[in-house]
């Protein structure tokens, strides 16, 4: 998930290294059903001791492109991370790693990382990895059969209708 920096005097980076929570909307639909373009503001926090499998890092890119991707897994100095609505993920080093998210806000509703419906909803999304990869797997077969533009117009029809309510 992109974000932008809401910050006018500050760059997001700044602010998490100075030790101080920021905020921002989101952008991209990396992270979806979770983080919605435009329409989930998170509130981030630096990264003060050890990230858990199932946290939401935010990391800065070398080409300055902040990305939050759910933790997977993690070795000596690097982070894999993977968005809820993609099939790869990627291998980051830990000192890219800016923050965490520990509330989002969406649609006038704050929830917070550590609400037991949220960690309940990170159990279930993680078991239902196999199953999402196959998914994805067939999704992208699906995008490279003749007639892909007719696919292709559906998904956007339903992309906008869920983007509408």
């Amino acid at each position: 998930m992109d974000t932008k920096d809401t910050s006018k005097t500050t760059t997001l980076a700044e602010t998490l290294r100075a030790g101080q929570p920021a905020a921002t909307y989101t952008t991209g639909c990396s992270m979806e059903p979770l983080l919605y373009e435009r329409k989930t503001y998170v509130i981030l926090q630096p990264v003060t001791g050890d990230l858990k499998p199932g946290d939401l890092p935010i990391y800065q890119r070398p080409d300055g492109v902040y990305i939050i991707h759910r933790l997977i897994r993690q070795g000596e100095g690097w982070c894999y991370t993977r968005g809820d609505n993609c099939l790869h993920g990627e291998k980051v080093p830990r000192d890219w790693i800016l923050g965490v998210v520990t509330q989002i806000q969406r649609n006038g509703k704050i929830i917070r990382v550590t609400d037991r419906g949220y960690r309940c909803y990170v159990q279930v999304w993680s078991l239902l990895w196999p199953l999402r990869k196959l998914w994805y797997l067939l999704r992208d077969r699906l995008h490279r059969l003749p007639g892909r533009k007719y696919l292709k117009a559906v998904r956007d029809k339903l992309r906008a209708l869920g983007r509408s309510r």
